[in-house]
């Protein structure tokens, strides 16, 4: 999937209704798993949604971030935004889609204060993008750059 076939609203919705029942007791979650009421079956299938929009880095997925952080019901649901969808778009694009993160947060305050929580592994930004996030992630300071590829031979195949 890579257009939404819905508003980003109703997904966002979905979305945290999963979250909602993903962190409910054992027995609501296998009632959950199955059901085959259609409303249901939307509901589960809103993660999958979410990720797959994020996996493919369409700026789509940038506009359903900010939908995502801004219908967070609290703090803890900010963190689940920070930690899941964002962080794979980071990721996956954070080198492509840099530029336009940085216009985002400049421009939306909600999503600013989720970027700041975002966790970046070490070598996954580039230098570019690194910079351009700085401001907005303060954490890149202690997270190791990308280093370009060596050309030539590998030093195994010497």
């Amino acid at each position: 999937m890579t257009e939404p076939t819905e508003p980003l609203d109703d997904l966002a919705s979905r979305w945290w209704a999963y979250r909602v029942i993903w962190s409910a007791g054992r027995e609501d979650w296998l009632q959950f798993e199955a059901s085959d009421d259609p409303d249901v079956v939307a509901v589960r299938e809103a993660s999958t949604d979410v990720f797959m929009l994020m996996n493919a880095g369409e700026p789509v997925a940038l506009e359903l971030a900010r939908v995502l952080a801004h219908t967070a019901p609290d703090e803890d649901g900010l963190g689940a935004v920070c930690m899941g969808p964002l962080q794979v778009l980071l990721f996956h694009h954070g080198d492509d889609l840099a530029p336009q993160i940085d216009a985002l947060a400049g421009r939306d305050e909600q999503f600013a204060a989720a970027l700041a929580w975002v966790s970046v592994p070490d070598g996954r930004l580039g230098g570019t993008a690194h910079r351009i996030l700085l401001r907005w992630m303060p954490h890149l300071e202690h997270v190791a750059i990308r280093r370009p590829r060596r050309k030539g031979p590998r030093w195994k195949d010497r």
